[in-house]
């Protein structure tokens, strides 16, 4: 994994604008090299439908994979010798892969806020128009990076759902092991966002009030 740290670092380490066009080349050439595809993609799913039904579940905002890490633990007497050593055996190979799509995602964003600024400062017409379409496919650029991490999740999550039972699955789904696990994971979490709230400026003057916006800590 540091390797191919070190390898897009190095490809992109003029911080300057003047070469974007070459950097946003190698960006692409790299994602190209690297693609993977996503798992049994599901054949045009009707989207308000699954998200009636992912909204209508008891913890919505709750993602399956804090679960894997808190109930692989051996002291919460859940899972399995043979599940546990199946998800070690999942999580070392995904460490020991040469591509970390999220810090691929953030050098991406980098590079792009990079162009952007200069954008925003350039009095020459011409070149400020150039500078904004290198932005934009930069930010293209980002947003493909990100679905690359997202299926690298998702076949992580996917394999490790297989492996639980049927009724390992029912009492996950039902909340029976949200003790194992931590929920304030996540930047857009209201109420992650209610505990740094509450530690900067103390508890509400109006709490009910406060709790209406969605700032209600579990």
């Amino acid at each position: 994994m540091i390797l191919w740290a070190f390898a897009l670092l190095l490809l992109l380490a003029d911080s300057s604008p003047i070469h974007a066009q070459d950097k946003l080349a190698a960006a692409e050439r790299y994602l190209a090299d690297h693609l993977q595809e996503a798992m049994d993609p599901f054949p045009d799913p009707d989207y308000e439908k699954l998200h009636t039904k992912i909204s209508a579940l008891r913890d919505p905002e709750t993602k399956f994979g804090p679960y894997i890490f808190g109930l692989k633990k051996p002291t919460t007497g859940i899972l399995t010798d043979e599940q546990i050593a199946a998800i070690d055996e999942l999580i070392e190979k995904k460490n020991a892969s040469p591509i970390n799509w999220h810090d691929a995602r953030n050098t991406a964003r980098m590079q792009g806020l990079i162009t952007l600024w200069a954008y925003a400062t350039e009095s020459e017409e011409d070149y400020a128009a150039e500078l904004k379409k290198i932005w934009e496919q930069w930010n293209n650029l980002r947003l493909a990076y990100m679905f690359q991490k997202f299926i690298a999740k998702e076949q992580i999550q996917r394999r490790v759902w297989a492996m639980l039972t049927p009724e390992q699955k029912t009492q996950l789904i039902a909340g029976e092991y949200d003790e194992h696990i931590k929920k304030n994971i996540g930047h857009a979490r209201s109420f992650s966002a209610a505990k740094r709230v509450l530690k900067g400026f103390g508890e509400p003057d109006h709490p009910e009030e406060f709790a209406a916006h969605g700032a209600g800590v579990p």
